[in-house]
C-alpha cells in the first residue's frame, strides 16, 4: 500500500503504523491524506482522507462495500486511566444501543475499519452526513461519468456568444 499527503499536511504521522492497520485489507492500493481537520475533545490527529483500492475486472455488490471512496481516518492514543473503553468499543455500543439500527444509520457515522496496536488505535469512519452518498475519486468512475462530467463543466462555455460566432479554433 502507497501512502500519500498533499504538501498542505504539516502533521507527522506514524507510516508503519498506518500500514500495519491496513494489512488486514488488502485490496487498499492507496491512502491519500487530503486534508488534517480538528481533533475534537482528545489529542487525536483526524484527517480526511482518500483511499483507492484495486479494482476488479467486475464489479459486484460485495466489491462495492469495500473501502473506497473518502473517509475520515482518525488516529489516537488509548486512554489506559480508570479502565475507560476505547473509542472503538464505545462506538460498538452506541450503534448497537438501537437494535434495529435505524437510530444509528441516520445518527452515527459508520465505523468501516478499525485497528489497534500496543497504545493506539486507528478507526475509518464514513463522512458524517454522507453515509448514503460515497464519494468516489475521479479516476476510477467509469468512462460514461468521466463525459458526463466534463459535459457539465464545459457546457456552459459551449453556449457563449462568442462561441456561436465562429471564433473557436477546431
Amino acid at each position: 500500500m502507497k501512502i500519500t499527503k498533499l504538501p498542505t499536511i504539516v502533521t507527522e504521522f506514524d507510516d508503519e503504523f498506518i500500514l500495519a492497520a491496513f494489512a488486514t485489507v488488502p485490496e487498499v492500493e492507496e491512502l491519500s491524506i487530503l486534508r488534517e481537520l480538528v481533533g475534537g475533545k482528545t489529542q487525536a490527529c483526524v484527517l480526511l482522507v482518500d483511499i483507492i483500492v484495486k479494482q476488479p475486472a467486475k464489479i459486484t455488490e460485495q466489491e462495492s462495500k469495500k473501502l473506497s471512496g473518502q473517509y475520515i481516518l482518525k488516529i489516537d492514543e488509548k486512554v489506559e486511566e480508570c479502565n475507560e473503553p476505547t473509542e472503538i468499543d464505545r462506538h460498538k455500543t452506541a450503534t448497537n444501543w438501537d437494535k434495529t439500527g435505524k437510530f444509528s444509520e441516520k445518527h452515527i457515522p459508520k465505523l468501516r475499519h478499525s485497528f489497534e496496536q500496543e497504545t493506539m488505535i486507528l478507526m475509518v469512519y464514513d463522512i458524517a452526513g454522507l453515509s448514503n452518498l460515497r464519494l468516489s475519486s475521479y479516476q476510477h468512475l467509469g468512462g460514461g461519468v468521466h463525459a458526463a462530467c466534463c459535459g457539465l463543466v464545459f457546457q456552459p462555455q459551449w453556449s457563449h456568444s462568442w462561441l456561436k460566432q465562429g471564433n473557436m479554433v477546431a
